[in-house]
């Protein structure tokens, strides 16, 4: 015979027991990799339209304004990584 169970929600002392370490390692990597793609798609999305607004050769205009549409978003990157994204998404809409 098949009995129901009351479903009992997890809490913080039982949340240990029931997730091993390295499923939430791997729920923290996986969401980290979410969160990286979207910052890299809001990332060509600003880049695209920086090339629209400002003309020419304006570069550091066109990064200022990528940088405050991201942080307008509330996404924040170390400097390196930023500029590693921008550059590639600059790399990407002339190679088209």
């Amino acid at each position: 015979m098949f009995f129901l169970r009351e479903f009992k929600p997890l809490t913080p002392a039982r949340s240990a027991v029931a997730y091993p370490p390295c499923i939430v390692l791997y729920l923290k990597t996986k969401i980290e990799a979410n969160r990286f793609d979207k910052i890299k798609s809001w990332v060509k999305v600003a880049v695209e339209a920086a090339e629209m607004i400002y003309t020419g050769s304006r570069g550091e205009e066109k990064k200022i304004f990528v940088l405050n549409y991201l942080n307008s978003k509330g996404y924040t990157l170390d400097t390196e990584s930023i500029n590693n994204l921008i550059e590639s998404a600059v790399l990407e809409l002339k190679s088209k």
